[in-house]
This record gives C-alpha cells, structure tokens and sequence, in this order.
C-alpha cells in the first residue's frame, strides 16, 4: 500500500486544481447525505483528506451511479467489510448522479439507499461530479465503482476501479488500519 511516485504525482496535479479554485488553504466540497445532512470533505494544504464526523478510520470513498449494476452487486459486500471493521473503518458512497449528469433526485437517493440497505452514509450534491472529475487523473475512463482508500489521517492508500473481490478488499482495510 506504498504510495508510489506516479500516484504522488496525480495526486499533487488534483491538489492544484483545487487550490486553484479557492483562495483559501483547504477546498471544501459541501455535499448532503441521502438523509438530507450536511457533510463536508475538506482536502487541507497538505493534500490530505478529511471526512466530516469520521476521525481515526480508515475511509473507503465509494463513487457510485444508482444506474450502475456492478455498483450495487457490490454494496451488500462493502456493507459486510464496514460492519467486520467499524471500530476503525467507514465507507462514504459518493453518488455521482444520473447517466446522462446533473445532481440525482433526493427522494430517489433516499428510496435506492432503503432498498439497498446501505448501511454506510451516502452523499449526493452539485460537488460529487466535481469531486469526481477531479480524480480523472486516478481514474482516467470514468469507471464506477471506483473507490480510494484513505489512512486515519487522511493521506491517499490506493484506489480500485471497478468491483472488488470482497476477501482482498476487507483484507487490505483491515491492514490500512494498523498503519498510522
């Protein structure tokens, strides 16, 4: 889970656009869950991530289309790893909207993350597609599912794009989190 010299590269390109895009330190995308909540990810002048309400886990961001069918074949195993780790684990799905753009239906959300039984909070808004263009460097075709890991303290772990095996990928987490 060493973060290799290319990764640091896309990851610093990501970082200047959005310093680029605010004169503060920090970029702040405001999302809202799928139960109307507010929740922020902040990524500080180091680069390093921060999830709203989630401190000392491990987070998995899970980007997701509500229209993709490997997206949900794969929450019922991201619930399983989340409630095997939840002492030092989340997931945060990130709905990345309808096929053809836009910002998906808040009621439509909420009824997916019922009849899905999303045990994980989930968030949606105007940013998530700007949040997700702007790791086009990690995820250069657009796919989904497409998730990245993160330590405890927000650094960037790895990235997977499309569905993972549910025993690789509860294993690594399981490791990420012994790591500081």
């Amino acid at each position: 889970m060493r973060l290799n010299k290319l990764m640091k590269i896309l990851l610093l390109g990501f970082y200047l656009l959005a310093t680029t895009l605010v004169a503060s330190d920090d970029y702040v995308f405001k999302l809202t869950t799928s139960k109307g909540e507010p929740f922020n990810i902040t990524i500080d002048s180091k680069g390093d991530w921060h999830f709203e309400g989630i401190k000392n886990k491990v987070v998995l961001i899970d980007f997701f289309g509500t229209w993709c069918p490997p997206c949900k074949a794969e929450i019922p195993h991201l619930n399983v790893i989340r409630e095997d780790l939840k002492k030092e684990f989340e997931i945060v799905g990130i709905d990345i909207g309808p096929r053809g753009g836009g910002v998906s239906d808040k009621k439509e959300l909420a009824s997916f993350v019922k009849k899905f039984d999303i045990k994980y909070p989930v968030v949606t808004g105007a940013k998530t597609r700007e949040l997700f263009s702007g790791i086009r460097n990690l995820n250069t075709n657009g796919a989904v599912p497409f998730k990245i890991a993160f330590s405890k303290s927000g650094k960037y772990l790895k990235h997977y794009a499309g569905g993972q095996p549910q025993s690789i990928l509860k294993d690594e987490m399981k490791y990420a989190a012994t790591l500081k």
